[in-house]
């Protein structure tokens, strides 16, 4: 499955589109929202117990907000979604970057708005399968420091934890820096 947006009119819609093993299209949709202002687009997708799980935000009255689709494979009709996350404050805020299965549910690879620091840090958030979230983490290049944007890109499991690769923008430098974090099964750093 490939996700993405379409543009059409300054307007974005999710789309998703099948492909066979050959790359022929199976089926593509353009999944456009009743609501003129909102948009939407898709960044993450995982294939896991017969469906397709896809992760991107919406934006809904230039707000935007995380959402997660369940797929059905065969049409492309969403079975189910769900749309969470604080208000966005930054440009950075609600970006679902990864989606990783695990044996609660799925590991939602995101950023998020940290009100100390005031600035955009990486989230790690643990949802069930019906989307319900269990808990959620932050991480930081420097936490104290209101000049970072910092997004969790991919996570990958491993023996009684993850690894998790962040990268971090200096806004005031627009240098991106890279740092990947070891955390145990419950999303707290060890390194």
């Amino acid at each position: 499955l490939v996700v993405g947006n379409n543009i059409s009119n300054g307007h974005s819609n999710g789309f998703i589109m099948m492909m066979d093993k050959k790359g022929d299209v199976k089926w593509d949709k353009i999944i456009e929202d009743s609501v003129s202002d909102n948009q939407e687009q898709y960044r993450a997708v995982i294939y896991h117990k017969g469906f397709f799980y896809v992760g991107g935000f919406r934006r809904i009255e230039n707000n935007r907000k995380k959402i997660l689709l369940k797929i059905n494979p065969m049409n492309g009709n969403i079975i189910e979604s769900k749309i969470f996350g604080d208000d966005q404050v930054l440009a950075g805020d609600n970006l679902i970057e990864d989606i990783c299965p695990n044996k609660e549910g799925f590991l939602i690879a995101t950023s998020g708005f940290d009100s100390t620091s005031m600035s955009t840090v990486a989230q790690l958030i643990q949802v069930d399968l019906d989307f319900n979230i269990l808990w959620e983490r932050q991480y930081s290049a420097d936490i104290s420091a209101m000049h970072f944007s910092d997004r969790i890109e991919k996570v990958s499991p491993m023996k009684n934890g993850f690894l998790l690769i962040m990268n971090s923008l200096d806004v005031s430098e627009w240098q991106t820096n890279y740092y990947i974090l070891r955390t145990d099964n419950e999303g707290n750093e060890i390194w």
